[in-house]
């Protein structure tokens, strides 16, 4: 049984489009762009050695199931996400923008502008009057962002895959987001009873247990919360079969080799936020 997109009263009430545009300041947008070229760089800044010879491919549509937990995904473009973003102007809605990277300055008006006659067309939302009021799964995804107070990124680089997930959660529900190429990026419903940094563990455990053994892997997360500091984090997998774990943001961090079978405990110690 597929996890199901779960209610969000904040995502009901519809908004008139002009108010919609109005509210949104005419800034640039800054889009994830090629995710996998993403993941990568963060992935190499903590590796030891030269990178692999073998360039990574393009993103995959989704990670596996056993990773996700669901195959209920609704695509979005950046547009649309944005478009979304705009029906609750909330500090968490902020927040998710800048975690995605959708914040930014000029043109955002006409880019919500854009996402709101793509989600009409695609029926992802219908006119009620001068009301535009969101339908189905997106209507869910905007309540998330607009209540959220927890994010996780992960980024995943092995020989012969790099790419990015984004996971957000609200009292009323959470989503994981895999980006993709071209602007288009995928989202399905978590349970809403498995915490965020469970979903870091579930990805990390995945790669270094399914991937050849001689192979790099490189899973880096990273977890905000409001009100505290984020937390940076990466496990590293060498070719001599070796874990270990850097931690923070800089290049060059230190690499500590965490005892065996212990691996992902530390990785989500070193992640914890306030100890919780």
């Amino acid at each position: 049984m597929h996890e199901a997109w779960p209610g969000l009263a904040a995502a009901r009430r519809g908004r008139p489009v002009t108010e919609l545009c109005t509210d949104v300041a005419g800034t640039a947008v800054d889009t994830l762009g090629d995710a996998g070229e993403s993941a990568k760089d963060a992935a190499e800044d903590a590796w030891t050695g030269p990178p692999a010879e073998t360039e990574a491919p393009r993103l995959p549509s989704l990670p596996p199931r056993k990773v996700l937990m669901s195959e209920t995904t609704v695509s979005l473009t950046e547009h649309e996400i944005l478009a979304l973003l705009a029906f609750n102007d909330t500090e968490p809605a902020a927040y998710t923008r800048d975690v995605l990277r959708l914040s930014g300055a000029e043109q955002r008006e006409t880019l919500v502008r854009a996402g709101l006659a793509t989600l009409l067309v695609r029926e992802q939302a219908v006119l009620q009057g001068e009301n535009l009021v969101l339908q189905g799964a997106v209507q869910q995804i905007a309540g998330i962002m607009a209540t959220a107070g927890g994010w996780l990124e992960v980024a995943v680089s092995t020989p012969q895959t790099s790419y990015m997930l984004f996971a957000v959660q609200s009292a009323g529900g959470s989503f994981i987001m895999s980006a993709g190429t071209h602007g288009v990026h995928s989202f399905n419903p978590m349970p809403q009873d498995k915490p965020i940094l469970l979903f870091a563990l579930d990805v990390a455990k995945h790669y270094l247990e399914s991937t050849d053994p001689v192979s790099k892997v490189s899973v880096r997360a990273k977890h905000h919360g409001f009100g505290t500091e984020a937390r940076v984090a990466t496990l590293l997998r060498n070719t001599d079969g070796t874990v270990r774990l850097a931690l923070g943001d800089e290049p060059g961090a230190p690499l500590t080799e965490p005892a065996t079978g212990h691996e992902l405990e530390e990785f989500a110690r070193a992640l914890a936020l306030d100890g919780r």
